[in-house]
């Protein structure tokens, strides 16, 4: 394998932070790319886990099947949390001393297991230790939604200066930033825009939505050009992460509308938006999007997975009484998930120039297909080559170029959204 091929084609891991035991900050994600494998072999385990000791492999198989255990899980996490919202009351009012020992064993088994630790000096000790697997990583704090515009700048500010102490930090160890937009800007001007624009609203004419909506999009817009400038300043480019229904097309359009400046043809794309595919629009949406970044010249960048918010989606849904947005069954979403892949990987073949794609997958025959449907696609050697991602975590992501069109692949569950 050639250090190209090594740079340019890769699996990667991806691990979301679990809810902080006290001021857990960082997460890490996994990238492997030293195969020569054309496809990871799930089987080969001894090869798999050869860097992981028998007590790592044991909690880890653990706490997974404590995780598909509902009789066990759903007290469990209400106790956890319960622990972790009085650890800051007075001593008194709290649950101590059954809240630091439930908190301790969380942080000594799942917090260990799933994140890359609460500071960026632990991170690093993380990206030093996968560096040996040809492991690259994905490093984010946690900042959550924000309807106060007042928080806004300060976020914003935080991301560029994680940015910047990556590049100085972490240098060549890190490969994307997670973002969310909501702790960006308003949350409730998505949400006024996607009404807008599902009742056939055209945002050409978005004068029409009021001066207030108006000035907060384009102050999203402002903040989205700052990060993504700090982004391809560091070198690192940024994943927005998706939205509930009510919120993604709005979403998607501000994202658009940063691609087009910062995702030149030919150039690294510094911005990709997240498709969430269990949503029943979700393949038309992406389809339109290919098709508008050929049309408007740049190179379209997605994140690919199933989707996160299940669960509240067809609450709301029943709440309001409307459709649940979301497909009715799992192989309809996979369905979906393999064709939105398909499509992305086909727009790459055939333009290499015009779209990237984060394939965020923890389904072994979506990773299968998403290996399978590049080399039959007749990609050169430069990017064919496959190879097997780290454990330390649970989400597998694959990156891919051919030529100057990239494919690559993340998903996560967890106890706390990043």
């Amino acid at each position: 394998m050639t250090t190209q091929l090594m740079t340019t084609t890769q699996f990667m891991m991806t691990r979301r932070l679990g809810r902080p035991i006290q001021v857990a900050k960082m997460r890490c994600c996994h990238m492997h790319s030293t195969s020569k494998e054309m496809m990871p072999d799930f089987d080969r385990t001894q090869k798999i886990f050869a860097n992981k000791s028998s007590w790592e492999l044991l909690r880890a198989t653990v706490m997974f099947r404590c995780a598909a255990t509902p009789w066990l899980m759903n007290p469990a996490r209400s106790l956890i949390n319960d622990a972790f919202e009085r650890q800051h009351l007075p001593l008194a009012k709290s649950g101590a001393p059954f809240d630091r020992l439930l908190l301790w064993l969380v942080k000594q088994t799942a917090f260990r297991h799933f994140t890359g630790g609460e500071t960026l000096s632990e991170c690093h000790a993380v990206g030093v230790s996968a560096a040996k697997d040809g492991v690259k990583l994905i490093v984010d704090h946690s900042v959550e939604e924000r309807e106060d515009p007042s928080a806004w700048q300060p976020n914003l500010e935080a991301k560029c200066q994680l940015l910047r102490d990556l590049r100085e930090q972490m240098p060549g160890q890190v490969t994307f930033l997670p973002v969310k937009v909501t702790a960006l800007a308003s949350p409730s001007m998505l949400e006024d825009v996607t009404v807008w624009l599902q009742g056939g609203g055209s945002l050409a004419a978005r004068f029409r939505l009021g001066k207030k909506t108006e000035t907060s999009m384009q102050d999203c817009l402002a903040n989205l050009r700052v990060l993504c400038t700090a982004a391809r300043e560091t070198g690192i480019p940024v994943l927005l992460d998706a939205e509930q229904s009510y919120r993604q097309p709005a979403l998607d359009w501000l994202a658009m509308e940063v691609m087009k400046e910062f995702n030149v043809r030919g150039e690294t794309p510094w911005i990709y938006n997240t498709y969430q595919m269990y949503l029943s629009d979700a393949l038309d949406r992406v389809q339109r999007d290919i098709r508008a970044g050929v049309k408007g010249d740049f190179t379209f960048a997605a994140k690919v997975i199933r989707g996160a918010y299940l669960v509240t989606e067809a609450e709301r849904a029943r709440e309001l009484g409307a459709p649940v947005p979301t497909h009715p069954t799992k192989e309809d979403t996979d369905k979906a998930y393999n064709a939105a892949i398909g499509a992305m990987l086909e727009q790459i073949h055939a333009d290499p120039d015009s779209a990237a794609v984060v394939v965020a997958t923890h389904n072994r025959d979506s990773i299968t297909l998403a290996n399978r449907g590049d080399a039959g696609a007749g990609a050169g050697e430069e990017s064919s080559p496959r190879s097997p991602g780290s454990d330390h975590g649970h989400v597998r992501e694959h990156h891919h170029r051919a030529g100057a069109g990239r494919v690559q692949q993340p998903q996560a569950g967890s106890l706390w959204r990043l």
